[in-house]
């Protein structure tokens, strides 16, 4: 009997302690902050959290807003411009274009200008997109809309611009936005031409004995009438008229801060070096010799750090003798491919947000920045001072948000300053979130101008004035159809805006 007494006693003795350990065990995981489960959103700002607004878009690439509860939506691969109206997608939609949707072509950016006419509103849309007559003929090109609000259609086509897509369906970009100018700015990438052939390397790419710019790796500006084009800064000639910056490589966000004007971007470097630069007109982003800092002891693939010296330019490249290069504002050393940026110009989310930056990546991830007093430079604290995310840590030093899928675009309602999140994932559904906050104090007063902010900054507004304000031409409004015309201009078509260049 001692002998099982003794036994059952060890055995006792074994389960208090398991459960001791057990029981500490679960309290200190409690005390541990929970990662978010994969697929869920978590907003770091526990005053503010998503709001699903719609779902079961099939790959949406870019929104648009017509009023307060009213946007359009692309999908990259139907081709199909959507309109949501009060959380609910319209059974019809406004346009059904033929795009080709490999890789990264397809339906890809949209812009909407608000216009007066008689009293009257109406709404002039610009759409991105990559069509192919077949396999070795494909056009990324620019067209421009009228939207009937009567019929809920887009009707009156124009198109503004058709490059060559080739040679590879990624690298497009396609990006729009409308300048504070009144022109239509579009990111337009290399077309990964750099890994094909010699034939593709363009000037555009800080190719010195390449060919002649084409259109590709830089950001254009083209007039929303598509005759009205100025000098450039490059030169007269198309397409060197056209570019306002080049040397980029991909880039799949643009924005106007809304203090100074700046134009920013994010770009996409190969396998490091992604970035967000100040874009200046003339701004050369150093693509495909060098992505990331200049100025860091690190293994660049096209140039060494040592053959670089941006303060002479001819060590790139200049385009038709012109360009300036400058280093990114902020570089990641492993890619974490940032897509869209915006600047969010109101209280929405609160006081603490008003103008800040705001950047998406491929990872579902969104970062938030405040800039300096000029508005020129990212405010970056303690290790990020040096501009290069090159640790888990810094990382995710200026995260806001996680969780979503690959980020396609971000966008501020013009009507309540709401932030709308554009979230897809590759060939499945993709959904529109609105960023919402708890906190009753926050979004009183939305879009309350604080002047001396806006007029007592300590920037440079020259840069900003480079280009004449576009002039929009007289237009006859039709009651009937609720579109504008243009009584003057009996064009609209491509080739007659094309007569004015030599193609090569």
């Amino acid at each position: 009997m001692r002998y099982f007494y003794y036994i059952y006693s060890i055995i006792f003795l074994q389960l208090i302690l398991f459960t001791s350990v057990s029981l500490q065990l679960d309290i200190s995981a409690a005390e541990q902050p929970k990662k978010p489960e994969k697929g869920s959103i978590t907003i770091i700002d526990k005053d503010l959290e998503s709001d699903l607004v719609v779902s079961g878009l099939d790959f949406p690439t870019s929104m648009a807003f017509i009023d307060t509860n009213d946007f359009l939506i692309l999908e990259k691969n139907t081709g199909y411009v959507k309109r949501v109206i009060d959380r609910v997608v319209q059974p019809n939609p406004l346009l059904e274009l033929n795009v080709d949707s490999k890789d990264e072509r397809g339906l890809l950016g949209i812009a909407v200008d608000k216009k007066m006419n008689k009293n009257n509103n109406y709404f002039n849309v610009y759409l991105s997109y990559v069509q192919c007559d077949d396999e070795d003929t494909c056009q990324f090109k620019i067209t421009k809309y009228e939207l009937d609000n009567f019929k809920n259609l887009l009707v009156n086509p124009i198109d503004l611009l058709s490059l060559n897509s080739f040679p590879d369906p990624s690298h497009v970009g396609g990006i729009l936005k409308i300048g504070p100018d009144g022109y239509i700015y579009v990111t337009v990438g290399d077309f990964h031409g750099t890994d094909n052939s010699k034939i593709f390397e363009t000037q555009a790419q800080n190719f010195e004995d390449g060919v002649q710019a084409d259109g590709r790796g830089g950001i254009l500006r083209i007039s929303p009438d598509g005759f009205s084009y100025d000098n450039g800064i490059f030169g007269t000639e198309y397409p060197l008229n056209l570019y306002y910056a080049y040397g980029i490589r991909n880039s799949f966000g643009i924005d106007f801060d809304p203090l100074t004007g700046y134009l920013w971007d994010t770009e996409n470097g190969p396998e490091y070096g992604d970035e967000i630069n100040l874009v200046y007109p003339g701004f050369n982003s150093g693509s495909a010799k060098i992505y990331g800092k200049s100025n860091e002891d690190f293994d660049y693939q096209y140039m060494s750090v040592e053959e670089f010296n941006y303060e002479n330019s001819a060590s790139l490249g200049l385009l038709n003798g012109e360009g300036i290069y400058s280093d990114p504002k902020l570089s990641w050393d492993d890619t974490v491919a940032p897509t869209s940026l915006i600047f969010l110009d109101s209280n929405s989310l609160g006081p603490d947000y008003k103008y800040h930056m705001f950047v998406g990546n491929a990872k579902g991830t969104i970062y938030d920045f405040d800039l300096n007093n000029p508005r020129e430079e990212l405010l970056l604290d303690g290790p990020l001072q040096d501009k290069r995310i090159d640790s888990e840590k810094e990382e995710i030093q200026n995260k806001f948000a996680e969780g979503f899928d690959i980020i396609t675009d971000m966008e501020v309602n013009p009507y309540d300053g709401s932030l709308y999140i554009v979230s897809s994932k590759r060939g499945m559904e993709g959904s529109v979130y609105k960023i919402v906050s708890n906190n009753d104090n926050n979004g009183k007063g939305i879009f309350t101008e604080d002047f001396n902010e806006k007029k007592n900054f300590q920037g440079n507004r020259d840069r900003t004035e480079f280009f004449e304000p576009f002039q929009e031409p007289n237009k006859v409004f039709d009651e009937q159809t609720g579109t504008q015309t243009n009584p003057n201009d009996n064009s609209n078509s491509l080739d007659s805006v094309f007569d004015l260049w030599d193609k090569t």
